[in-house]
């Protein structure tokens, strides 16, 4: 039996607004955004053995990743069917690594000689811009700080632990911030808190059957020509974030960008044809979140979203869209 067990949800996130600053030197890009979390989370489990501890049966569906690193063994469960990335590359192994590299000889011996094992449930879509990877790892995270602080009493700074996220991706830092909403700068890693609704708003999402890898994204940005970068535009972020807090959504549609939705929307016109019609279904604000493919839609409230999701259903029904259709709401906290 374990000693110690925790739970914990790692919710996706969506850019409300993304733009693609400057490329550096270096080959990451400096980014403009402003992200919200939203209810719809992963749920990641973690429980520690005293003793090395033999594998537990593999679910059926389910992927095994092994790690085992001075005198510490990790057992990665995925209960999912989805392919994420194997061994050392997957973003929760990340995590669990950083974490355990950025201990003390003191706090190592919390880990030394024992068996960690993390089972993650999948509901974020995979490769859908919602940060579902990076969401995850920041979860394993949180954990492993919770585990230290309840069984030693070691309680480590958000500023050490936010050092570790930056290190493992650009979205990490902001899936670990304790506020919902942030904008956020540098390649993400610079998380500013916003304050966003008191209640949570109604969300629609369209999940398109395509799949975007984010650096390929990236890779076909920098590849476009200037003059076409420079005809996106850009997001005055200040105008955005008041009438975020203004409650003002309907001014959003004038100003919001997304640096990828023109790049995404040439190699696939039916995105930019989904967004025209969660516009025509009442959205006050509708866009694409990250590098894509995933589509969101902001509504005035819930009575609004019911009556365009049926209209989207319909759509569906008579193969004028394909792509799932799901509802959110943001999270207040």
């Amino acid at each position: 039996m374990p000693f110690y067990r925790e739970k914990a949800e790692a919710p996706a996130k969506i850019n409300l607004f993304l733009d693609i600053v400057a490329r550096r030197k270096d080959g990451f890009h400096e980014l403009s955004t402003l992200m919200q979390k939203i209810s719809l989370a992963d749920t990641l489990q973690l429980a520690v053995f005293e003793k090395q501890k033999p594998s537990p049966d593999l679910p059926a569906d389910a992927q095994r990743v092994l790690f085992e690193e001075d005198g510490c063994r990790l057992i990665f469960d995925l209960l999912s069917a989805e392919a994420l990335p194997a061994g050392r590359d997957n973003s929760c192994v990340r995590a669990f690594r950083a974490f355990a590299d950025a201990l003390s000889p003191a706090e190592a011996a919390l880990f030394c000689g024992k068996t960690f094992y993390i089972a993650l449930e999948k509901t974020i879509p995979i490769q859908g811009g919602l940060g579902g990877g990076s969401a995850d790892a920041a979860a394993v995270i949180r954990l492993l700080a919770d585990y230290i602080r309840k069984e030693a009493g070691i309680l480590w700074s958000e500023d050490l632990l936010m050092k570790i996220a930056a290190g493992i991706g650009a979205d990490v830092p902001f899936c670990l911030h304790k506020q919902a909403l942030c904008y956020c700068t540098g390649i993400g890693e610079i998380c500013r808190s916003v304050r966003g609704a008191e209640r949570p708003l109604p969300l629609l999402w369209l999940f398109p059957e395509i799949k975007v890898s984010t650096p390929e994204a990236f890779a076909a940005f920098d590849r476009m020509p200037e003059e076409k970068r420079a005809g996106i535009g850009k997001t005055p972020a200040r105008a955005f974030v008041k009438a975020m807090q203004n409650q003002n959504y309907a001014a959003l549609k004038g100003i919001g960008r997304n640096s990828f939705t023109a790049l995404q929307g040439s190699q696939h016109p039916e995105l930019i044809s989904y967004i025209n019609i969660l516009y025509k279904a009442g959205a006050d604000y509708a866009g694409m979140s990250g590098s894509g493919p995933s589509l969101f839609a902001l509504f005035p409230d819930s009575a609004s979203r019911s009556r365009a999701l049926a209209v989207l259903n319909d759509l569906r029904e008579n193969k004028k869209i394909n792509a799932e259709i799901l509802t959110a709401e943001t999270r207040c906290t």
